[in-house]
């Protein structure tokens, strides 16, 4: 369901903070410094929403049968490696010591290839794509999302010039009236 799917993405997020504020000092580059939410956000939720965005777009493309809640859908349930990853790595972070440190990298290593596994089958089985169009569908996402990135980049930028040519005219025109 569609509130399910909320909850698994939120419990992503949730057990990436976790894993960045209660990780053990020895596998914790951060460790003892503030919270950056926006950093977590961004290397969760962001590419969880453009994952989805660009999937959908390139389905009109490829003739593919998957609605943007059923992408949404389909991707929040790939994540659940990612999220028990993040839960069993945080608890065995404060439990191992530093030369043991290969078992978090294994535990972490699997699940990320469990989730791309379950990523290509939930879009195999969303747009009902054959096995070799769904993986040229998905290096095809992957571009779609580093376009979207890339033209973001150039809005902020072209927004930030705007906003100091303005400030720059603002201050002529002040130190001109005086």
């Amino acid at each position: 369901s569609g509130r399910l799917s909320l909850l698994f993405i939120i419990t992503l997020y949730i057990s990436a903070v976790l894993k960045n504020n209660l990780s053990g000092y020895l596998f914790n580059p951060s460790f003892g410094e503030p919270v950056n939410l926006l950093i977590i956000t961004s290397t969760v939720i962001l590419p969880f929403l453009l994952w989805c965005v660009s999937s959908w777009c390139l389905t009109v493309l490829f003739s593919g049968e998957g609605t943007m809640g059923q992408i949404m859908m389909a991707v929040s349930y790939c994540t659940i490696p990612l999220m028990v990853s993040n839960l069993l790595c945080t608890v065995l972070s404060n439990v191992l010591v530093g030369d043991e440190a290969v078992f978090v990298t294994v535990i972490e290593g699997f699940s990320i290839l469990w989730f791309v596994f379950l990523l290509v089958a939930a879009m195999l089985e969303t747009h009902q794509y054959s096995f070799i169009k769904t993986l040229v569908t998905s290096l095809f996402t992957i571009l779609g999302m580093l376009i979207m990135v890339f033209v973001a980049m150039l809005a902020a930028d072209l927004v930030q010039q705007v906003l100091v040519f303005v400030n720059s005219i603002y201050k002529e025109i002040t130190y001109r009236s005086m």
